[in-house]
């Protein structure tokens, strides 16, 4: 009897799909904690999961993200923000969640330095900004306008606050763009990205939460009773993202006719220039024939007060016969 064969990778739901439930049990931080302690290569753990109004009811037509925010022990703030749907101001809205989160946790009589930092991660589906990597860092940095130094906190500033670089007070952005990822594995949290995109875990993945979150969501998968409203969302996510696709590429083609009307427009105007400079350039030889022609006329006057043969007067001036003759008979 042949051996069953062993899969090297299970297929899972969405990590979104988890996001909206599972992911904000108390159970589950584990997971949670492994992908923010993976993308910050630091040891996390989370002590709450906190309220967000940010998860539109995708039915409507409306849906465009997903995100969980928790809070370590030290009241450090993580946004977990997934995005499917193109967002121009998108850029603008991560500032502004980051900010609103600060706001919110700094109470009325409150000193300033008891805000604590935030971290901003998005997974992000669609096209986000014009770059070649898949993962892009973003933080403060104070620098110098004529030597380039970077402006840090004094000694007792960095015992008093507990930080060692001015930028850990501001909010700091994490940018996955999962469309740029090649499916390469070349470190931890390459498997995560992989999982993301991919909705597969490879049985040889060792990045931290990883696992535990394979054997989460494929728990999720045997409950039935979602089956029905998982397999419409995802249906949802397909044709949502047909449409940004259609939409791009109707947008693509319209600025390539754009250009080659321009390239059209360019050449056309390149060859009435050409025409116009030739123009000029015939007309200017014309007025060069001309004034040749009357100084070979004088010459020919000149010449005749003392040379009385015409053909002599020709040799003299290399011109023919005629043209001597018709200048004397004028």
């Amino acid at each position: 009897m042949p051996s069953k064969k062993i899969s090297t990778e299970r297929k899972l739901i969405s990590f979104d799909w988890a996001m909206k439930s599972v992911l904000r049990q108390k159970s589950s931080f584990a997971i949670l904690e492994g992908l923010i302690s993976t993308i910050l290569k630091e040891n996390i753990k989370i002590d709450a999961i906190l309220e967000t109004e940010s998860n539109i009811n995708w039915r409507d037509g409306r849906y465009v993200r997903t995100d969980i925010q928790a809070r370590n022990k030290k009241d450090d703030i993580y946004i977990v923000e997934i995005q499917y749907a193109y967002e121009i101001n998108y850029f603008h809205r991560i500032l502004y969640s980051a900010s609103v989160a600060v706001k919110e946790y700094l109470k009325e009589n409150m000193n300033y330095d008891k805000i604590k930092r935030v971290i901003s991660i998005t997974i992000a589906y669609s096209n986000l900004g014009v770059g070649n990597d898949y993962v892009y860092k973003g933080n403060n940095h104070f620098l110098g306008i004529h030597d380039n130094s970077e402006l840090e906190l004094n000694e007792t500033q960095q015992k008093k606050y507990k930080i060692k670089k001015l930028k850990q007070i501001f909010p700091e952005y994490w940018i996955i763009r999962l469309k740029q990822y090649n499916n390469e594995l070349n470190d931890n949290l390459d498997q995560w990205i992989y999982f993301f995109k991919n909705s597969l875990v490879k049985t040889d993945f060792t990045a931290k939460g990883l696992q535990k979150a394979a054997e989460r969501l494929e728990e999720i998968s045997y409950f039935k009773g979602d089956e029905h409203a998982y397999n419409e969302y995802i249906k949802f996510l397909l044709n949502r993202n047909s449409q940004i696709e259609q939409m791009e590429d109707e947008k693509e083609e319209k600025n390539i006719l754009i250009r080659t009307l321009e390239e059209k427009d360019k050449t056309i105007e390149q060859k009435e220039i050409t025409i116009e400079q030739n123009k000029k350039s015939i007309e200017q030889k014309d007025k060069t024939i001309e004034q040749n022609k009357k100084t070979i006329e004088q010459s020919v006057l000149v010449l005749s007060k003392f040379i009385k043969n015409p053909q002599q007067i020709a040799n003299e001036l290399g011109v023919s016969i005629e043209f001597v003759k018709q200048v004397l008979k004028n």
